[in-house]
């Protein structure tokens, strides 16, 4: 996914005059022309935001695409506002001589986006290219509508692994306390033969990646001692899998409750994931 959105790219800068997206370009475009709308301020001095294309799927996604402009008339990057349900987000084409650090964060923000919404991205932003847009001799909004992209009943996420919908929370904040990454994968609960009811508490630190660094038993609040049981456990929560986020905090921790129940034939876990107090 992520090589054919650079690839769409690369091809985009061959069809248009740019300059270098320097960092306050990048900044402005993502959070502060929003900031600007919000607060009535005047255009930032110097630039030109000019609408381009609009591109909709059904009544679920949306997307704006605009050109900031520098006097000179060189381009400074594209601006694409994806609402996406109740997701947004402003994301910002750095132009094709933009620094490494630059190309970086738009990296960063592009993984850090639900899965549904780089897919509908990467479908508006070829659909884009293959329209040609006049970006300097007309500024009025084209819009588009184009047909629903059928969704499969499984998504693929990182190194192959398969994701159900159901176990999919893809929106910020489905994890408290641990508030900028989203649930990229949940695996199902570990099962065990052996007779127990109880508890096992673990915490765990997500590092800016979304890769879990550090995951411990929290000794005394969990009644369950069984080693083959909490090594069970621990394998498990390693293979949750949350979204990458250059912003985020070098570590965030939250932890996971485990619970076992005694059943007939085998025991049965439930996983419940909270915030450190």
């Amino acid at each position: 996914m992520k090589g054919l959105i650079t690839f769409l790219i690369a091809i985009i800068y061959c069809q248009i005059i740019n300059g270098q997206t320097t960092q306050e370009e990048y900044n402005f475009i993502t959070k502060g022309y929003q900031f600007t709308i919000d607060y009535g301020l005047d255009m930032k001095k110097d630039y030109t935001m000019k609408p381009i294309k609009n591109y909709s799927f059904s009544t679920s996604f949306h997307a704006d695409i605009m050109g900031l402009f520098r006097t000179s008339g060189d381009l400074a990057g594209y601006l694409v506002r994806v609402k996406d349900g109740t997701f947004g987000k402003d994301i910002c084409i750095p132009t094709e001589n933009s620094t490494d650090d630059i190309w970086q964060q738009y990296d960063y923000l592009l993984q850090s986006l639900p899965l549904s919404t780089q897919r509908y991205y990467t479908i508006i932003l070829s659909r884009f290219l293959s329209q040609k847009p006049t970006l300097f001799a007309d500024n009025s909004i084209k819009s588009d509508t184009l047909t629903q992209v059928a969704m499969p009943d499984s998504e693929e996420g990182t190194g192959g692994i398969i994701i159900p919908k159901k176990t999919n929370p893809l929106l910020p904040g489905n994890v408290e306390g641990i508030n900028h990454h989203s649930i990229r994968f949940i695996p199902d609960p570990p099962q065990t033969a052996k007779d127990i009811d109880g508890n096992i508490k673990v915490n765990i630190c997500v590092n800016k990646e979304g890769n879990i660094i550090e995951a411990k038993i929290v000794s005394e609040v969990t009644d369950i001692k069984d080693i083959d049981v909490i090594s069970l456990v621990l394998s498990n929560v390693r293979k949750y899998k949350f979204s990458l986020n250059v912003y985020a905090p070098n570590q965030e921790c939250g932890y996971i409750i485990y619970t076992f129940t005694k059943t007939k034939t085998k025991t049965k876990t439930k996983t419940k994931t909270e915030t450190d107090e």
